[in-house]
């Protein structure tokens, strides 16, 4: 299965816990605030790689993907959608005819635009820029909450596919490939799954309980 439905699949089932876990019908930004501090510790994974190991670094983006895919579907944004706004992206910078609903060939496109846009800068830049990014989701999806145009909603859209196409360029300029990040992700699934969970912070964010 390598169409749009395994990330479907993903979406539904990382839904299907969080859900259960945290509570339906929530804000998309709780992930996001958490997101902030995960790519953080992504980043720190990167620079000490060659001393954690790549493994650390496997299951530290598929946190960052599933906060990220939880937040969009929060926001009403599924996996269609989503790779719909990345295609517009990839087209956008390429001027090409570029789309896909096929994950191996997203992942081609994704590399091709984060060359051409990026100038080959490697998987630390895009995160770096990733970081960056996000600032401007939060605050784009702030101000939606408060009621905005549709214009707005639009605009969050993008800013999540942009973010979106940074991940997982990161991931792809890392040497992961679609499928290695979809089943780390999983194998963290089924971690969180076993954690205990503390209380909502300030911003919404709940982190598991540190042995």
């Amino acid at each position: 299965m390598h169409d749009i439905t395994k990330l479907q699949q993903l979406t539904d089932d990382v839904a299907k816990w969080s859900d259960s876990q945290f509570g339906a019908n929530r804000s998309p930004l709780p992930m996001l605030h958490h997101l902030k501090s995960e790519i953080v510790e992504l980043i720190d994974a990167l620079y000490l790689v060659h001393t954690n190991g790549i493994e650390l670094c496997k299951y530290e983006y598929a946190d960052c993907f599933m906060l990220l895919l939880d937040s969009a579907r929060t926001f009403n944004i599924n996996s269609n959608t989503l790779v719909q706004f990345v295609n517009i992206e990839i087209r956008n910078t390429l001027n090409d005819t570029l789309s896909t609903t096929n994950l191996q060939q997203l992942s081609t496109n994704i590399t091709k635009w984060c060359n051409a846009k990026f100038d080959a800068k490697g998987s630390m830049f895009m995160l770096h820029e990733f970081k960056r990014e996000l600032i401007i989701l939060i605050d784009l999806l702030n101000v939606a909450q408060k009621g905005c145009a549709d214009s707005h909603i639009i605009d969050c859209m993008y800013k999540y596919a942009y973010c979106t196409s940074l991940l997982i360029g990161s991931a792809l300029a890392f040497d992961m490939t679609i499928d290695t990040f979809i089943d780390f992700s999983y194998a963290k699934l089924e971690i969180n799954k076993n954690r205990s969970w503390g209380k909502p912070d300030s911003n919404g964010v709940v982190e598991h309980i540190r042995k």
